[in-house]
């Protein structure tokens, strides 16, 4: 029984799938079509399907239940076969054969005997004992047992499908031998008792006059990809159960399968009336070319080989990488398109530059394909007024290719449209500025720009980025300004970018505001004991004194004595009348002839430069030849802010480091490790709570 589970387990791994379990017979008749007596299953009735092939003087009839209960309990009662010769119209039924499937110890002595796959699979999908007993079970038990019975069933009804020899031993199988031709024969299998009191026959038509065909299998599409093969086919579900992909080289009829067992797999999410397979053909070698078949397995284990051979390789699928932009310059009677390509050239067969009206659609080439190298060329037809759209296709030598976003270019026009003239400009106590002019008679305008400034000799800067379409315009100006004048210009620009010389100066008067602009440090820095600011006065014209503040650390800002700063030009302070070494901070703020206080300027902090004094004493450095160690010794004063010592270090051209803190007691070290041939600088450094000193250097060098 070990060897007959493994095989099953085998058939689920190769994908074997039972969608059609418990709902129809697993292939319809090509003939006729079998239903329930009544003309359709209901609640009240357990389906029987059936089908029949004619063959020469015989007659194959298959048939299967509904669902699972009533296949379940026929594999003890069986079935009941009734034919009749129909003439004029009226059948007479006669029992033919009554079926069964084999008991468990027949099919048992027959796999001892002789272990075939047939034997094996009647045996495990007839008699594995997964009916259900609600009694004995609880929930989660009733579950699980409920899907693996559901799963036998399936087993059951495509081995049937895809081995005669099974549908004879489960019960499902009869040949009617004997039959004569150019009669019109019916049949009907119904159970051969009730089946919790309810019952149904299923009935087909075979007239024999006309001998079936077999189904033709359907073509199939093939999916290339850089290393595999997809096919793709679509079947209705009466005519095949099962299938063979096989493939071989082009020419050669020698084909092979390429999976052990019969292939299953549907797509249950395609829509419409017929079902949807797809096989993967993997791991193949790019455009090494194979010619497939799809040989398809009837309900009645027939081999049917489609006439198709369908040729196919895997090839390289992957666009190359997309072109890049870099410039396009429209030069009047003709356009340079400029770009670049930053992918991998490998591959890489040229580009093609394209060309339409329409910025997604109806581009078509206008170069002949260019070399990979190519990063230019020039379009000999000007552009029209109303614009025309490139764009360039990159292609490779396995034809893929990929085209850059569309470029827009317009016809030249160097005719600048007319200067914009001014209607006029009011300001209000909110600095609300109310600004308007005289539309254009321009016939392609785009629109106007607007520009400023505080002065009429400065740079104009561009309020609106965006051509204006408007004649009219609202400026909001800063209330803190010292500035009691403000100075309009306009420009007229067309849809060629073309932009009108700028129109007359339109100066605005706005309300005195009294707070002066700030002073800016420009920049600090220490200078010997000393720390020297460099300071932009106010540019203000009514300010009379600046103000410097100062904190050490986190204390409370102080003012500091400076002298009057008078001018607009830069000017350098010296500050030294810090008393610790701390992160000492500035802040200036100016104030005019009325006492009005500017905006502090921007703090700038800075760490207050170290004072040098006599601390260390007789530091040296010397090789101790004897012990292979550099001593350190110095001397330094005795310091009451509980600091260190730290040791610091440079070999050769590394960066320095710290390689001991003592305690300031300490005034001797011993340094080992050290490789022949290095020079090492050594530094003392003392840090206290309120100071930090440090030594001048001292080399040596190691023998």
């Amino acid at each position: 029984m070990s060897r007959i589970l493994s095989f099953l387990f085998a058939l689920l791994l190769c994908g074997v799938s039972f969608a059609q379990t418990g709902k129809k017979m697993p292939s319809k008749p090509l003939q006729a079509t079998s239903k329930p007596a009544n003309g359709s299953p209901t609640e009240d009735r357990q389906p029987l399907f059936l089908t029949a092939r004619f063959q020469a003087d015989s007659v194959v009839l298959r048939w299967a239940p509904g669902n699972a209960p009533s296949w379940r309990a026929a594999i003890a009662t069986g079935y009941v076969v009734e034919k009749a010769i129909i003439e004029n119209g009226v059948p007479r039924y006669q029992i033919i054969a009554e079926t069964k499937a084999l008991d468990k110890e027949a099919l048992v002595a027959l796999y001892q005997s002789n272990p075939t796959r047939s034997a094996a699979l009647a045996l495990a999908t007839l008699y594995n004992e997964t009916a259900v007993k609600p009694e004995t079970l609880n929930f989660n038990q009733m579950k699980t047992k409920a899907e693996s019975f559901q799963l036998v069933f399936g087993y059951n009804l495509l081995s049937a499908d895809l081995d005669p020899t099974v549908a004879t031993w489960s019960g499902l199988r009869l040949v009617d031998r004997g039959v004569k031709k150019g009669q019109q024969l019916g049949y009907r299998v119904s159970f051969r008792k009730p089946i919790y009191g309810k019952s149904d026959t299923a009935y087909v038509l075979v007239d024999t006059r006309f001998p079936d065909t077999l189904p033709e299998p359907p073509a199939m599409k093939a999916f290339e990809t850089g290393s595999a093969v997809k096919l793709e086919w679509t079947f209705a579900p009466q005519q095949f159960s099962a299938w063979w992909i096989e493939k071989s080289k082009p020419g050669n009829e020698a084909f092979f399968p390429l999976h052990q067992y019969p292939y299953t797999y549907s797509d249950e999410a395609y829509q419409g009336p017929m079902l949807r397979s797809s096989f993967s053909d993997t791991g193949l070698k790019a455009y090494e070319m194979w010619e497939y078949r799809l040989v398809g397995i009837t309900a009645f284990g027939e081999r049917v080989e489609g006439k198709q051979r369908l040729l196919a390789q895997a090839k390289d699928v992957t666009p190359p990488a997309v072109p890049e932009w870099e410039t396009i310059q429209n030069l009047g009677i003709n356009t340079r398109l400029n770009w670049s390509f930053s992918g991998n050239s490998a591959d890489l067969k040229g580009f093609i530059v394209l060309k339409s009206e329409q910025a997604a659609a109806g581009f078509v080439p206008v170069s002949a394909p260019l070399s990979p190298s190519t990063r230019t060329w020039t379009d000999t037809v000007a552009p029209p007024s109303t614009g025309v759209y490139y764009q360039i296709m990159a292609f490779d030598t396995a034809g893929n290719s990929v085209s850059s976003a569309s470029q827009l270019v317009f016809g030249k026009d160097s005719v600048a449209p007319e200067i914009p003239e001014w209607i006029s400009g009011v300001a209000d106590t909110n600095g609300i500025v109310r600004l308007s002019w005289k539309a254009s008679a321009s016939s392609d305008l785009q629109g106007y720009r607007l520009y400023r400034a505080y002065a009429a000799d400065h740079a104009f800067a561009l309020v609106t980025p965006r051509a204006m379409v408007d004649t009219f315009f609202q400026d909001t100006l800063m209330k803190k300004s010292l500035t009691t004048k403000v100075f309009y210009r306009l420009t007229t620009v067309d849809l060629s970018d073309n932009v009108s010389d700028l129109g007359p100066l339109l100066f605005v008067k706005r309300p005195d505001l009294v707070a002066p602009e700030p002073p800016v440090i420009v920049n600090i820095k220490t200078l010997g004991e000393a720390i020297q600011l460099s300071i932009l006065p106010s540019q203000s014209e009514d300010v009379k004194l600046h103000r410097i503040e100062r904190k050490l650390n986190e204390s409370n800002w102080e003012v500091i004595p400076m002298m009057e700063i008078s001018g607009h030009e830069v000017v350098d302070f010296l500050d030294s009348t810090f008393s610790a070494h701390a992160s000492i901070t500035y802040r200036l703020v100016a104030v005019d002839s009325t006492g009005n206080e500017s905006d502090y300027s921007r703090w700038a902090t800075i760490k207050a430069p170290l004072r040098k004094k006599d601390f260390f004493i007789g530091f040296t450095v010397k090789w101790l030849s004897e012990k292979n160690k550099v001593l350190v010794e110095w001397e330094c004063k005795r310091r009451e802010d509980n600091g260190f010592v730290a040791l610091i270090r440079q070999v050769g051209d590394q960066l320095p480091r710290t390689i001991q803190n003592l305690k300031e007691e300490t005034m001797k070290f011993e340094d080992s490790g050290l490789s022949s041939g290095q020079k090492v600088k050594y530094w003392l450094r003392y840090a206290g709570a309120q100071s930090e000193y440090f030594s001048e250097p001292q080399e040596v060098m190691i023998p």
